[in-house]
């Protein structure tokens, strides 16, 4: 089985060592789905984040702002309004100087809470292109109070409570898990893909 081949671009080289972001070439999702040819498991959080930052059509300054210094705070939202079903769940990725959060939530209970999915938190060696990449905890679920920004200046909450208590989110094998099925979650279901009854958020703060 041959490993889902990058795509070189200027600011993220095809040949740049393992630990650091390269894009995916995006047209092995479809070879894997009928077939079975390509597999992303020697693949990193980096790599899906990248990848979809880059097929963002709609911003195509993402990219670059994720990984501009000057840009101390990005986040990016994608979400259905209330009553309107679009397949998957809403997802933030979002990057605060050197610290990276990225998960699928929902916020429940009349707002007074929000559920994280596949929650993860990378750290990166610097804000910049070649920056190595490291997932340093992990969650298959936790709570936060609203909004969702709350999970830089809040505590995650419940973590893994109550069905996932044998799993350790700091842990490198647990963290690297779930960044893993966040990353393929995102790449699989091509959610760069523009759909009309989605709301997006992309904020910069330099």
């Amino acid at each position: 089985m041959t490993i889902a081949p990058y795509k070189d671009h200027s600011l993220l080289p095809a040949e740049a060592p393992s630990g650091q972001a390269h894009i995916l070439e995006t047209n092995a999702i479809h070879d894997v789905s009928k077939v079975g040819s390509f597999s992303t498991r020697g693949h990193k959080l980096c790599d899906f984040i990248v990848t979809f930052l880059h097929n963002l059509e709609e911003h195509p300054n993402a990219l670059k702002d994720f990984f501009d210094p000057d840009v101390k705070f990005f986040k990016f939202i994608r979400k259905f309004e209330e009553g309107v079903s679009g397949g998957f769940l809403p997802f933030m990725i979002s990057r605060k100087k050197d610290k990276v959060i990225c998960g699928f939530f929902q916020v429940i209970q009349n707002r007074e809470k929000i559920l994280w999915e596949t929650v993860t938190r990378s750290k990166l060696s610097e804000i910049a292109p070649n920056a190595i990449w490291k997932t340093t905890w992990g969650a298959r679920q936790a709570y936060t109070i609203p909004p969702v920004e709350n999970v830089w200046t809040c505590a995650f909450l419940n973590v893994n409570m109550p069905t996932f208590t044998y799993c350790k989110p700091r842990t490198a094998k647990e963290a690297n898990s779930v960044a893993y099925d966040f990353g393929i979650a995102i790449y699989f279901d091509e959610a760069w893909k523009f759909q009309s009854e989605a709301v997006v958020i992309l904020e910069v703060k330099r």
